[in-house]
């Protein structure tokens, strides 16, 4: 990608409208014109292009599709990307974009922590469900980057129960 053109590019959540104006002011003050605003599952997209610049062409073949998942810390956005081959030269184009869900990382966090709770089969208090919460984040994201194939989650007791309350 054209280190010109990056600087002109800027990544914004498709529906936070207020961002994305804000962005653009921004830009504008700063003296940068023909500014290009990319939807983030789209930036994540030439990201990856960029690092894999050598060899995305050995992982992407003209006709297939690309699905991005860009799961955030609340909401979920979906993009559909094929390649096509145009006179010898490859072309990406976003062929869908989907529904903004308001789905996201912390969404499956309390999922996967109450998810656990039902195991434990008694109700923890709310420090303790936040603390739960932590560690399945962190366990979630140490499994999806490769860090680990799977993750123990331990809970300290509290007070005097510091050793036996612990699950």
């Amino acid at each position: 990608l054209d280190p010109d053109r990056l600087a002109r590019l800027s990544a914004f959540d498709p529906v936070d409208e207020v961002a994305r104006d804000k962005t653009l002011a921004a830009a504008s003050l700063a003296g940068l014109k023909n500014i290009i605003l990319l939807e983030e599952p789209l930036a994540a997209f030439y990201s990856w292009l960029a690092v894999h610049e050598n060899n995305w062409s050995e992982r992407i073949k003209p006709d297939e599709l690309v699905l991005v998942c860009d799961v955030g810390g609340g909401t979920t956005d979906f993009t559909l990307i094929t390649l096509s081959d145009e006179h010898g030269s490859p072309r990406f184009e976003r062929i869908a974009v989907g529904d903004h869900l308001i789905l996201g990382g912390d969404n499956i966090d309390l999922a996967l922590a109450r998810r656990i709770e039902e195991r434990l089969k008694r109700p923890l208090d709310a420090d303790r469900l936040k603390t739960l919460c932590h560690r399945c984040r962190q366990a979630k994201e140490n499994i999806l980057e490769g860090r680990a194939d799977r993750e123990r989650i331990t809970l300290m007791g509290q007070g005097s129960g510091l050793i036996a309350g612990t699950v």
